[in-house]
């Protein structure tokens, strides 16, 4: 498969149109402009997940409720009508939501549970996966009777490290999307579903290596070089890897391939693949170490047992890239807890004295102030300063559309109260377009928190 991606001029003027329509709804904010903007996404869909999402999200971040409101409706009806066309198109997005549009789309879910009960067991059950509690997500999930409940089951089991499990659902999917790939040409052209194919065959090598199936393993490690050249994985794992710590989708292929490989005694077949991959991934640590560690023994036709790696695991399942892994809490609601801890026990937060504000109109926590769309995460008061600052907490990163939203809180609580009003923003990661908008405004304060442990002494 190619992943180079010239864009085609057909392809670059669909993507251009969405772009502009996406513009016209966030400023104008109509349903009919959303329903444009939905419309022009849908033509060109494939493009925006695999070669534009950086765009993407920050377009979606923008967007009124009535355009998610349309996503919403095409949810529910795929997961009950078309599961494969959710998978392969329309999942990736829910990764690249902002928690305010996650959030809406998880409440018009599970108001309308009765009525879409697919839907609403999927949306429950991934938000627990995305918080690594698989084995509360896994019963959601084993309800879906189609392939997206096979999928996600699946994943579940995999990060319950029950691979039995994992492997013959996960290989029963893969086998039965190749089958339908075979027999259908528009899947032997569709990149996302190359994209999932690529995914599951991945997990399905990872588990057949613990399984100690090593004929197994090689026979998926060969089905996925049959989709993608080991220069198009390369290709891909530098494009997708957003962390420079982390090992590569590519060097866990190579890792878990040539560990089948050894364990079946076809050293020639290993070092090829080692030597090739060192020349496509020079910079790739694992594949410099495992070449080193094996050109000896290699040669000697000896024993891979005393230094085999140990086997390796994709972090993140398909189409949920986007949500960050480590150092960030899964929801606001944690971060929101912890800070009113910390004032409760009298520290300091956002290097002030803060109590947590209360009027005749409510408590500070989700505050809500008339006409202004949204709920105010926590307003704070210094007493000292007599001042009100209006805090928006994202657990993740975020883009300029959050300073958009703190503004409309800070200008909303000012006709509510004579105190003067200042913003927050604490997330974990912000993107630089929002840190040079925040630099602009005196009367808007940025912070990032980290969540680490630390080992003393």
């Amino acid at each position: 498969m190619n992943t180079s991606n010239p864009y085609e001029d057909d392809d670059a003027a669909g993507l251009e149109r969405f772009y502009t329509l996406a513009l016209q709804a966030a400023l104008i904010q109509t349903e009919e402009a959303s329903a444009r903007a939905y419309e022009a996404m849908e033509e060109v869909q494939a493009l925006l997940v695999t070669h534009d999402h950086e765009r993407f999200g920050d377009v979606l971040e923008t967007l009124p409720y009535s355009f998610f409101d349309l996503y919403v409706a095409d949810m529910i009806e795929e997961i009950d009508v078309n599961p494969l066309l959710y998978l392969i198109d329309h999942q990736s997005i829910l990764g690249l939501l902002t928690d305010e549009h996650y959030a809406y789309v998880k409440h018009q879910l599970k108001e309308k549970g009765a009525d879409a009960p697919a839907a609403y067991d999927f949306i429950c059950g991934i938000e627990l996966f995305m918080q690594s509690s698989p084995e509360l997500a896994l019963p959601y999930f084993t309800k879906i009777d189609n392939e997206l409940g096979q999928y996600f089951s699946g994943m579940c089991y995999y990060h319950l490290k029950d691979y039995e499990h994992a492997k013959r659902l996960l290989q029963a999917l893969f086998e039965s999307l190749l089958s339908l790939q075979e027999d259908f040409e528009e899947f032997q052209t569709h990149e996302t579903y190359g994209y999932l194919l690529y995914d599951l065959s991945h997990y399905s090598l990872g588990a057949n290596v613990l399984l100690e199936d090593y004929k197994e393993a090689e026979r998926m490690a060969q089905l996925i070089l049959q989709e993608f050249s080991l220069k198009e994985m390369t290709a891909l794992a530098k494009r997708n890897n957003t962390d420079a710590e982390d090992l590569t989708d590519f060097e866990v292929f190579v890792n878990n391939y040539t560990t089948a490989l050894v364990k079946l005694r076809k050293y020639k077949e290993a070092k090829a693949l080692l030597e090739e991959s060192m020349r496509l991934s020079p910079e790739a640590s694992l594949i410099q170490r495992r070449l080193q560690n094996s050109a000896d023994q290699l040669d000697r036709q000896l024993f891979a047992d005393s230094i085999l790696a140990p086997i390796l695991h994709k972090e993140k399942a398909y189409g949920l890239k986007e949500f960050l892994k480590g150092k960030r809490f899964a929801g606001a609601e944690k971060l929101e807890d912890l800070i009113e801890q910390q004032i409760d026990a009298g520290m300091p937060v956002f290097g002030k004295r803060l109590a947590v504000y209360q009027d005749e109109y409510g408590y500070g926590k989700h505050y809500a102030v008339p006409h202004v769309t949204g709920l105010i995460d926590l307003v704070l008061m210094d007493t000292a300063a007599d001042l009100l600052y209006a805090v928006v907490l994202k657990p993740n990163s975020s883009g300029v559309a959050v300073y958009d939203q703190i503004k409309r809180y800070t200008q909303g609580l000012e006709q509510r109260t004579a105190k003067p009003v200042r913003g927050i923003i604490c997330l974990h990661q912000p993107k630089e377009a929002l840190i040079a908008k925040v630099k602009d405004d005196e009367s808007i304060e940025l912070f990032s928190y980290q969540v680490a442990f630390k080992k003393l002494g």
